[in-house]
């Protein structure tokens, strides 16, 4: 919930401890699903699980603060939406004019509701999400205009009410919201319970005086900029009910699943708004894209440079997996990271920790790092046996909470390695835990010990590592490595000697001209196929192809393949798309019952009234003519 740091979440990918992708690819892939699930079943509970995951699912994908990824969830709404509108031309139930609508109102809204949030914080954006909450129950004309007449009196009656609330209290702003509010919802129940009762000039009278109370909520929190902003959104949202009581196809009809779907977006306004748009490190984010853009072009062009000139490696590439090896002694544009070995001499298995490449002076951190069940406020003592070879070398030593990579509320220290001829030494550093591990509402946090080389050119050796506390109990396993690597992990603090950042690049980098080509060659064979499928009303392979899409964008910015996980997802979804599908047609041929049979004279007598689609060819036809009759 913390919007302002440069923390960027892993999740449970645990291939990200040299950072990447992974979360990213993963959730192009799936958010795609719970739409499928949201828009093709009629099943309020599953309607409502499916809305979850996804508000759940775009929440995640808002503090992931990835810019391909905003990107790759923009495209999928409109090609998701793009696909809806082909199935509905498919059925005859589709209208450009409607399409264009839902468009622009979608936009207007955005920006409306971005606006009074910029200028009245949350409390004015859940004011005018709770007026848009109230007109959605009254989008359709149910009643005559002579019933109306008493709903605006009692609203110039509860306004005035509420004009004193205003003056009276210093919260009478929120007083007279709520109470208009409840009176609005109390009608919208009436409403939904019986519709053709008189009953719902209450909503009338409560959306009339809540949207004038809306406007006073953001003027109480915001000023006049507030209440300007408030204003012009509700008067939005106000028109839209005349216009959507006009249309032969209403923007939308204010039933118990669109309520739910609109639920669902007022909780994404509510979430990603002040989020996304007025975030510290978004803003941070987007504010370097041009120079983001110029350092990955450089890192593309480097790449290719690295690989052989020969036939054979532009053909097939220089190897799946070569990448990070091949960096670190060929890359001309960044330093190489520091090392980790696991060395064994005379049957004893001890780690070596190597500085950045001699010849760099900066370059990527690596830190080698366990996890540990430390309690807060206590006192650990860390022991552990170290050698050097070269004069001056030292080791940093912390205490981080710390999923896997970015490290919070950190205890570090500095011990120097006094002998530099080859002998083993055995140091002592006492470190405090301080806040580490306090459990919040959520649980705790993670807490990880780790040990750096932060000298470029030398070379630590370290064994027998213990972390104790005052009654002697040791926190970590395997500190004597002869177990090997078993509970301890390496993270980098730069990214770059392990990820391409493209699939493209990243399939001529691995696979050469041939992979590339094929790659590509079977993504554009299976989009047409998909879209053929989905043209035909195929939801299964809209979903897909909208997978492949956000998968495709997040990937233009991005590595994914190096993941095992997200690559076996992505390679699924594609065989699931070249299997024979069992399609049925979204209008299939009809009975014709409209014609009656061919009298004598081959004429038939045609029915006034046909239904929408249906063509008016006749259902018996003579076999031996070339024309109808």
């Amino acid at each position: 919930m913390n919007f302002a740091q440069d923390y960027r979440i892993t999740a449970t990918f645990g291939a990200m401890h040299v950072g990447g992708a992974a979360i990213d690819g993963y959730l192009a892939l799936a958010i795609p699903f719970t739409l499928a699930w949201l828009a093709g079943t009629r099943s309020l509970v599953r309607i409502a699980v499916a809305g979850v995951l996804f508000v759940l699912g775009t929440y995640v994908i808002i503090v992931t603060f990835s810019r391909g990824l905003y990107l790759a969830y923009l495209m999928m709404i409109a090609m998701f939406a793009f696909g809806l509108m082909i199935r509905q031309k498919a059925t005859g139930v589709f209208s450009v004019n409607r399409a264009i609508l839902v468009v622009v109102t979608v936009f207007a809204l955005s920006f409306l509701f971005f606006s009074v949030f910029a200028t009245g914080g949350y409390r004015a954006l859940a004011a005018v999400l709770g007026v848009m909450g109230v007109a959605f129950f009254l989008g359709i004309k149910a009643e005559t205009s002579s019933s109306i007449y008493p709903a605006l009196l009692a609203a110039i009656l509860l306004v005035a009410i509420n004009f004193i609330l205003i003056k009276m209290f210093n919260q009478g702003a929120y007083i007279a919201y709520a109470s208009s509010f409840l009176i609005g919802s109390t009608g919208i129940v009436t409403r939904v319970i019986r519709p053709h009762s008189s009953k719902h000039r209450l909503a009338w009278c409560g959306l009339i005086a809540t949207s004038i109370a809306a406007i006073f909520v953001a003027k109480h929190w915001g000023g006049m900029p507030a209440l300007m902003a408030a204003a012009a959104t509700v008067m939005f949202i106000l028109a839209l009910l005349p216009l959507n009581r006009s249309l032969n196809q209403p923007l939308w009809r204010p039933n118990l699943k669109s309520a739910v779907a609109l639920a669902f977006i007022s909780a994404i306004f509510f979430a990603g708004i002040p989020i996304a748009g007025n975030s510290y490190f978004v803003g941070e984010r987007f504010s370097d894209r041009s120079s983001g853009l110029r350092a990955r072009l450089a890192h593309w062009r480097d790449t290719l440079g690295m690989m052989d000139r020969t036939p054979l490696a532009q053909t097939f590439g220089m190897g799946v997996g070569r990448f990070p090896g091949i960096f670190f002694w060929r890359s001309q544009l960044h330093a190489p990271s520091g090392t980790f070995q696991l060395m064994t001499e005379m049957g004893n298995r001890f780690l070596k920790l190597g500085g950045h490449r001699e010849g760099f002076n900066r370059g990527p951190t690596l830190f080698y790092s366990q996890r540990i069940k430390a309690s807060p406020y206590q006192k650990l003592n860390l022991s552990f046996d170290a050698r050097a070879t070269m004069p001056k070398s030292r080791l940093l030593i912390g205490l981080c909470e710390s999923v896997l990579l970015y490290a919070v509320n950190c205890e570090t220290k500095s011990v120097a390695i006094s002998k530099s001829d080859g002998t083993w030494n055995r140091l002592k550093v006492s470190l405090n835990t301080r806040s580490l591990g306090v459990w919040n509402y959520f649980g705790k946090r993670p807490v990880q010990m780790w040990f750096v080389n932060p000298l470029a050119g030398t070379d630590v050796d370290i064994d027998n590592a213990r972390l104790t506390d005052q009654f002697g109990n040791d926190f970590l396993h395997n500190g004597d490595f002869s177990q090997g690597g078993d509970r301890w992990l390496f993270t980098v603090s730069d990214f770059g000697g392990w990820h391409i950042e493209n699939i493209f690049v990243h399939f001529l980098f691995e696979q050469g001209w041939g992979g590339l080509i094929f790659f590509i060659a079977l993504i554009l064979f299976a989009s047409c196929r998909l879209f053929v499928l989905a043209s035909r009303g195929e939801f299964l392979a809209l979903t897909i192809l909208v997978s492949f899409a956000g998968f495709v964008t997040v990937g233009t910015f991005n590595s994914l393949f190096e993941f095992p996980r997200i690559a076996l997802l992505f390679y699924l979804l594609l065989f699931f798309s070249l299997l024979r599908w069992k399609v049925e047609d979204s209008q299939p041929l009809q009975v014709r019952s409209d014609i009656e049979p061919l009298n004598s004279n081959g004429a038939g007598r045609r029915n006034r009234a046909l239904p929408y689609g249906t063509s008016r060819v006749p259902d018996r036809l003579p076999i031996a003519t070339s024309r109808f009759q």
